[in-house]
């Protein structure tokens, strides 16, 4: 089955090509977010332009050229002492993400970079970056409570030195000692996930 991506800032654009960059653009948002927030594991891609008429109105859809998976999510249920009770999806974010980037260029790009393969220790250590800079550098990490700087350190340590990182590492030589016990790949995908 086909999956069409719909969104009011297509509605305004006359050619596809046009159309299809900012259904790209949009896309890599869809799926950061996706891979934060219900680990997705593969990022959409687009597909071709589809002209829909809606109420009389030509609008523009795009259709997504893979399939989309369902995965497992957390559903949370809050009952307050009041009796009012608040359900929380892992889903939920994925559109509030999206939102939130297409506002803010920094929050865009590490969501980009975030959902697009590899998820190796160069692109987890930009993503690292985006959002240290935008945390008011390491020390703001910690004081916002977002790591510790002990996990912070074992990242950094971990992504830079050959004899921890291996070939994937940031850097080909490194003086210091690696750490004494490196984080794994999967670790540092959750560590710059929890951030």
């Amino acid at each position: 089955s086909a999956y069409l991506l719909q969104s009011t800032e297509l509605d305004s654009i006359e050619y596809a090509d046009e159309a299809l960059e900012r259904a790209k653009e949009i896309i890599s948002l869809v799926s950061g977010a996706a891979r934060l927030t219900i680990h997705a594991q593969r990022p959409l891609s687009v597909g071709n332009v589809a002209r829909r008429i809606e109420n009389g109105i030509e609008k523009i859809s795009v259709i997504l050229r893979d399939e989309v998976m369902v995965r497992d999510s957390i559903t949370v249920t809050m009952t307050s002492t009041d009796g009012t009770v608040e359900t929380y999806r892992s889903s939920d974010a994925t559109p509030m993400l999206v939102t939130a980037a297409s506002k803010n260029p920094q929050m865009a790009r590490a969501l980009r970079l975030y959902g697009s393969p590899p998820l190796d220790w160069k692109n987890l250590f930009c993503v690292y970056e985006i959002i240290e800079h935008a945390s008011g550098g390491e020390k703001g990490l910690v004081q916002k409570g977002l790591a510790a700087r002990n996990q912070i350190e074992r990242f950094t340590r971990t992504a830079n030195h050959p004899a921890a990182a291996g070939f994937e590492a940031r850097h080909g030589v490194q003086s210091a000692d690696p750490p004494s016990n490196p984080m794994t790949i999967s670790e540092a995908r959750e560590f710059v996930g929890s951030l």
